[in-house]
């Protein structure tokens, strides 16, 4: 096993270590950690762009030359895209922030994205070559989070997305209607009590 391969080996180790919430998508010998992060959620190869017909992560399925593997299910839907990084940290839409310069490891942090649940955040490797290409954990919320790509061949971190399912609140009962089924209750009761005191 050659130096740089122990390095990377043991950096992942100490990751994990320190993090009991760390989780790694992997191939083989080449893997994504994320730390922390709940869980693998899928990997797969080609782009995760945000584009709804082509990302497989928005699509939950593999597209064209872009494929999609399920570590845990099930497959997440009506996820939206909500944030995109390139590879010097330029932010399209807040959710992100930190330097993230196209290494094999980093930090960057998850800002509050509310009204959304059931995050994903994939991190997208330049060209892995060694069968997959992007890597999406499922992370809880906000926070910082230490990334690590152990891969043999290809380039370090292209971007990351941030991906949520947006909550809806529950539709609101018409106080019209519920004021008059609270009074017709409290005219029924006061019916009852006549027809008591009548007998």
């Amino acid at each position: 096993m050659g130096y740089l391969k122990k390095i990377t080996a043991a950096g992942v180790l100490a990751m994990m270590a320190t993090g009991a919430s760390a989780a790694t998508c992997g191939n083989g010998s080449y893997s994504i950690s994320l730390d922390p992060a709940t869980a693998c959620y899928a990997y797969g190869t080609g782009n995760v762009n945000g584009n709804a017909k082509h990302d497989p992560i928005l699509n939950g399925t593999t597209v064209g030359n872009n494929t999609f593997t399920l570590v845990s299910g099930p497959v997440i839907s009506s996820l939206t895209l909500l944030d995109k990084s390139d590879s010097v940290g330029d932010l399209e839409e807040g959710a992100l922030s930190g330097t993230l310069s196209g290494g094999k490891s980093g930090r960057f942090t998850l800002n509050d994205v509310l009204p959304y649940s059931s995050l994903i955040v994939a991190l997208k490797v330049g060209s892995g070559k060694d069968g997959f290409d992007w890597a999406a954990f499922k992370v809880a919320g906000a926070g910082m989070f230490d990334f690590l790509v152990n891969f043999k061949k290809g380039g370090g971190l292209s971007h990351v997305n941030v991906y949520g399912v947006e909550d809806v609140a529950p539709a609101p009962v018409p106080l019209p209607a519920s004021a008059l089924l609270l009074l017709g209750g409290v005219g029924g009761l006061a019916a009852l009590r006549r027809r008591k005191k009548a007998a």
